[in-house]
């Protein structure tokens, strides 16, 4: 967009630490003393870094609003956080939220731009939102959450990358097991196990799955969507690491050489060049 896709990177930190600036009315009533000097602890932490690491400091300073303002508040949000009284806000937000990037992919295409690379951040930003419309879906186990829980699903997997995809169908193996462990009755949980194994065994024991993806691939890439997933999987090549096997044995390499201790807030950046791409060689290498 004119004139916003250079202050992007600044406005959602801004928001966000606006948006908890208004709620400490509220949040006051349940921060204790431990909770104020821990987060003074993680600022002063992150302010004494760039001393300690002076390699990292390029990559602290660039990260230093988002962990400030949205990173640290995110304590205190978790110490007010209620499920139970937001919910259903929770659920139009997650609405209103896929159905705004859903309407800035439309408006790209009506510019003629097709979505045919990876979109990694555009689908890492609409993944919360398409998790609980899934969530809600399971709550309600109503036919229209179902469809718009799928619509969600496959609109996440039209930006191009894995990762998001990956995420949504562990979420739902889990939020499955949660909902299966509930219930009580033996000839249900039985029924279940069974039409369980037997679906996955249909779906995986044909070309079922890729014909879904080849009849996906076909329709989003014809509306100008990305096709990039369901083409990895066609070819079979759904689990390449598509260039990041050289970062992580680069970080391992580096952590070899210190086990013990690592190299730093943000050091997996000046080892690699790049952050990790995964979170257990992220924490070990910063250690």
């Amino acid at each position: 967009l004119p004139y916003v896709r250079s202050l992007s990177g600044d406005i959602f930190p801004t928001v966000a630490g606006f948006l908890t600036l208004l709620a400490l009315p509220y949040i006051k009533r349940r921060i204790r003393l431990w909770d104020v000097l821990g987060l003074l602890l993680g600022v002063l932490f992150l302010v004494v870094s760039p001393v300690l690491w002076p390699d990292n400091a390029n990559h602290i300073e660039e990260q230093f609003s988002h962990i400030t303002l949205t990173v640290l508040p995110m304590y205190l949000i978790g110490i007010c956080y209620d499920h139970q009284s937001i919910k259903n806000s929770l659920f139009w937000a997650s609405f209103a939220g896929s159905g705004a990037m859903f309407m800035y992919q439309i408006y790209q295409l009506m510019l003629g731009r097709e979505m045919l690379a990876d979109g990694m951040h555009q689908a890492y930003m609409t993944l919360p939102s398409a998790m609980y419309l899934i969530y809600w879906a399971f709550e309600k186990n109503s036919f229209k959450y179902w469809a718009l829980a799928l619509i969600s699903a496959v609109f996440v997997s039209s930006f191009g990358t894995r990762g998001p995809l990956v995420i949504l169908l562990v979420f739902i193996a889990i939020r499955f097991f949660i909902k299966f462990s509930k219930t009580k009755s033996g000839i249900v949980q039985f029924l279940v196990i069974i039409g369980t194994i037997i679906g996955l065994s249909v779906l995986l024991s044909g070309n079922i799955l890729v014909d879904i993806a080849e009849f996906l691939s076909e329709k989003l890439g014809s509306w100008g969507f990305s096709t990039r997933v369901f083409d990895y999987f066609i070819e079979g090549n759904f689990a390449d690491g598509s260039g990041r096997d050289n970062i992580s044995s680069t970080i391992l390499e580096a952590i070899k050489i210190h086990p013990a201790f690592g190299y730093g807030l943000m050091g997996d950046r000046v080892i690699a060049g790049n952050y990790a791409h995964n979170l257990f060689l992220e924490l070990w290498g910063q250690s």
